[in-house]
C-alpha cells in the first residue's frame, strides 16, 4: 500500500544500485558459515540525522522505542516512523515521536529527514509502538501511535502530511492506558482493517483490571471504530510486548498471538505473575460482523508462563508449514506446527534457535527482543534475525554486553548457525569496553537504500536508532518482491499467501503476517529468493478473500511488482440512511489469472445472504456479473452479507452500515 505499480529494478539481475558480485575469500572456518558473503553494515554514524532514544523513570520493563516502515509519502523510497518516550524526567537525551522522510539514498546512504510538524504534535508524548497501514483504502499509508495515555491516529492527507482523526475514529483508548503496539488486519473478512491494541502495566498493577486489556477494534463502514475485545474474548490480562495475527492453523481464519510478559513489577516493588502467552482463534462472526474467539493456547501446547518478547513466523524446519520463534526473557522458543496433532510441539535444540547460549562476555546471556526469518543472501532458505537488549531487572546471567544475532542454516536438514560474526556484526565474545554493546528492541526489515535488498532499521532503549544496510553481493542469485493491494480483500492483505515454483520445481512460500515485532513494524512486502534461478515457472497469491489468483505474467526477477487483487465482488455503497437508495452487491467470478469470466460465468446458482434475515434478490445479468439490492432493514445495525456460489459460502463477510 503506498507503493507505486510496477517494477523497481532491473529483470533478470540485480537492481541499479546494487553490490555488484565481489569475489568472497571466507576464512576456511566460515567458507561453510557464509558461503554467499551476507554483510551487515551499521552506517547509523553516516546519516544527517541522529535519532536517540532516551529512557524514563521509573521504568521497571525498560520498553525501550517503536518503528514502523512503509512508503508514506508514494515516491518509492521506504519511509518510517520512529516511537520515542518524550518524557521530560528522563535522564537520557531523546525526542518526540516523529515521522522520518527518507527522499532516497545517494552513494549508498539514504537522505533521510524529520518531520517537524509530527514531532511537534508528540512533544511531551511518551510512546512506545508504532504501526502504518491504509486504513481508510485511499491508496497512503496513515499511521497508529501508542502511547502511556491516549493512542493517535493519524490520518494520510496525501500531500505529505497528517490530520489526527482519533477522536472521529473512536480509537484513544480509556484514560491512564499504557499502550505498547499494535496490529492492522482484518479480522472479521469484510475487507476494512481492523486494530488491535496491546496493553502492559502502567505502574499500579492495573495489567489486572479488564478495563485496560488489550483492545480489539472493528472498523466500521463510516470508518468509525468499535471496541469488542471483551465481548469477542481476545482482551487478555497479561503484559503484551507484542501479537502476531496469521493463520496458524491453515483454516483462512486469522488467529491473534498474544507473546506476554507474565511477570511485571506493579510499580509498588511487588511482583504480579500474568496471564501467559495467548492464541485467540475465531470461532464465528455474529450477525453483526463481531468476532469470537477461544484461547487455544492450552490445546496447542503455548501456554507457557514465561517471558515472551517478539515473535516470527516461518517454515524452520523446513516440512512445508509455519513454525513460530518466540524471543523470550533468556531462553528463546521454537515452536514447531504439528499437523497430525493440530498444534505446536517445543524443539528441544536441535534447530540450534532454541536459545540465547552463553556467547557472551563471562558467559552472559542475550535477552533476545526482535525477531525476524528473511533470505538475507537469497539462496532459498531463511537467515533469521535476533535483536538483543538489556533490561533494568536482567535474568542471571545477563549483562549490559547485548550482541545482535544471526542465524543461517548451513544446510536443508542442518541446524542454524550463529554466523554473526561472519556478516559483520559484533561478535558474542568481544568485550564491552569495545563500545559494541547493543541495546536493541523491534526493528523494521525494508529496503531503506532502494539497492534491491532489505535493510533494518532497529529501534533502541537509552541509545540511539541503528540504521544496519544489507551489502551482500548478489552474485547471480535472484528474487521476486511483492507487493500486495486488496480490493474485495483488506488493503494490507493479511492473511495473504505468495507462492513460487522455481525452475527447479521447488514450492517457496511466503505469508504476509501482522505484528510479530516488539512495538514495531516492517515494510509489507514478500520477498522470495530464487538462487540462480533466473525465472519461476509458476506464481500464485492467495488472498484473504478467497480468490487464488495466478501471476507469473505479471513477476519481474530481480525486481519489485505491485499486485492488486482483482475486484471480483463489492457493494457501491457501504454506509446508508433510511430513505436511501438500496446499497447495491455486485459479484463477477473470474478465471484463474483474476480476468472475468465474462458470459462463461453466467447460468450459477447464485444467492446473497443477508444477516438480518433472507436472502436478497439476486438477478443474473447474463454477462457473468450478478447483483442483488439490500434495502434498508428499517432499523439502524450493521448487516453482515455472505455470497454463496453453487452451495459454496464464499470467505468474504461483507458488512453495510444502516442508520
Amino acid at each position: 500500500a503506498g507503493a507505486p505499480a510496477g517494477a523497481r529494478g532491473a529483470t533478470g539481475g540485480a537492481p541499479a544500485g546494487a553490490l555488484a558480485c565481489e569475489p568472497y575469500a571466507p576464512p576456511p572456518a566460515a567458507a561453510e558459515r557464509n558461503p554467499h558473503g551476507i554483510r551487515l553494515a551499521d552506517i547509523t554514524g553516516d546519516l544527517a540525522v541522529d535519532l536517540p532514544a532516551g529512557r524514563s523513570l521509573p521504568d521497571p520493563f525498560a520498553f525501550g522505542a517503536g518503528v514502523a516502515a512503509g512508503d508514506l509519502d508514494g515516491d518509492g523510497d521506504v519511509d518510517f516512523v520512529v516511537a520515542r518516550n518524550d518524557d521530560p524526567s528522563s535522564p537520557a537525551p531523546t525526542g518526540p515521536t516523529t515521522v522520518v522522510w527518507n527522499d532516497g539514498a545517494v552513494d549508498g546512504v539514504p537522505a533521510l529527514r524529520v518531520d517537524s510538524a509530527v514531532a511537534a504534535r508528540f512533544a511531551g508524548v511518551r510512546s512506545i509502538g508504532a504501526a502504518v497501514a491504509d486504513v481508510d483504502g485511499d491508496g497512503d499509508l496513515d499511521v497508529f501511535v501508542a502511547n502511556r495515555g491516549p493512542d493517535v491516529l493519524l490520518e494520510n492527507d496525501g500531500a505529505g502530511g497528517f490530520v489526527d482523526v482519533t477522536a472521529a475514529a473512536g480509537v484513544a483508548g480509556p484514560a491512564g492506558d499504557a499502550s505498547t503496539g499494535a496490529v492492522w488486519a482484518d479480522v472479521n473478512a469484510d475487507g476494512l482493517l481492523d486494530l488491535y491494541v496491546l496493553s502492559f502495566v502502567a505502574g499500579d498493577a492495573i495489567a489486572r483490571d479488564p478495563a485496560l486489556a488489550n483492545r480489539l477494534y472493528l472498523q466500521r463502514p463510516d470508518r468509525t471504530f468499535v471496541e469488542v475485545a471483551g465481548a469477542a474474548g481476545a482482551a487478555g490480562l497479561g503484559a503484551s510486548h507484542a501479537a502476531l495475527i496469521a493463520d496458524l492453523d491453515g483454516d483462512a481464519g486469522l488467529e491473534i498471538y498474544v507473546a506476554d510478559d507474565t511477570f511485571a513489577v506493579d510499580g509498588r516493588g511487588g511482583t504480579a505473575v500474568l496471564d501467559g502467552d495467548a492464541v485467540f482463534d475465531p470461532l464465528a462472526i455474529s450477525d453483526d460482523g463481531v468476532p469470537t474467539y477461544a484461547d487455544r493456547a492450552a490445546d496447542w501446547r503455548v501456554d507457557h508462563r514465561s517471558s515472551s518478547m517478539g515473535l516470527a513466523l516461518a517454515d524452520l524446519d523446513g516440512d512445508g508449514f509455519d513454525d513460530l520463534y518466540v524471543a523470550d526473557f533468556g531462553v528463546n522458543r521454537v515452536q514447531l506446527w504439528d499437523p497430525a496433532f493440530g498444534g505446536y510441539r517445543t524443539d528441544g535444540g536441535t534447530l540450534g534457535l532454541a536459545g540465547s547460549p552463553p556467547v557472551g562476555v563471562a558467559g552472559t546471556r542475550m535477552v533476545t527482543w526482535g525477531v525476524q526469518a528473511v533470505d538475507l543472501d537469497r539462496d532459498g532458505r531463511d537467515e533469521v534475525i535476533a535483536v538483543n537488549g538489556d533490561v533494568i531487572a536482567a535474568p542471571p546471567g545477563s549483562g549490559p554486553c547485548q550482541h545482535d544475532a544471526v542465524f543461517r542454516r548451513l544446510q536443508p536438514g542442518y541446524p542454524f548457525a550463529d554466523v554473526s560474526a561472519d556478516v559483520g556484526w559484533p561478535a558474542g565474545d568481544d568485550p564491552c569496553g569495545a563500545g559494541d554493546a547493543r541495546n536493541g528492541r523491534g526493528f523494521a526489515l525494508a529496503d531503506f537504500d532502494g539497492d534491491g535488498d532489505l535493510d533494518l532499521v532497529i529501534a533502541p532503549y537509552a541509545e540511539r536508532y541503528r540504521f544496519v544496510r544489507n551489502d551482500t553481493p548478489a552474485c547471480g542469485r535472484t528474487f521476486v518482491r511483492v507487493r500486495l493491494r486488496g480490493t474485495v480483500s483488506a488493503p494490507d492483505p493479511v492473511g495473504a499467501e505468495l507462492a513460487v515454483v522455481t525452475a527447479r520445481g521447488e514450492v517457496l512460500r511466503r505469508v504476509l503476517y501482522g505484528g510479530g515485532q516488539p512495538y514495531s513494524q516492517g515494510d509489507r512486502v514478500l520477498e522470495i529468493g530464487l538462487d540462480g534461478d533466473a525465472a519461476v515457472a509458476r506464481a500464485e497469491v492467495r488472498w484473504p478473500s478467497g480468490l487464488v489468483q495466478r501471476i507469473d505474467d505479471q513477476l519481474e526477477v530481480g525486481g519489485e511488482v505491485t499486485v492488486v487483487e482483482p475486484r471480483w465482488l463489492w457493494i457501491d455503497r457501504r454506509v446508508a440512511d433510511l430513505g436511501d437508495p438500496a446499497p447495491v452487491l455486485a459479484y463477477e467470478p473470474v478465471d484463474e489469472w483474476g480476468a472475468p469470466l465474462g458470459a462463461a460465468g453466467a447460468g450459477r446458482d447464485v444467492r446473497v445472504v443477508r444477516s438480518d434475515g433472507g436472502d436478497a434478490e439476486v438477478v443474473d445479468r447474463g454477462d457473468g456479473t450478478y447483483v442483488a439490492a439490500l434495502p434498508h432493514p428499517a432499523e439502524a445495525r450493521t448487516t453482515v452479507v455472505a455470497v454463496v456460489d453453487g452451495g459454496a459460502v464464499l470467505a468474504p463477510r461483507l458488512t453495510v452500515l444502516y442508520r
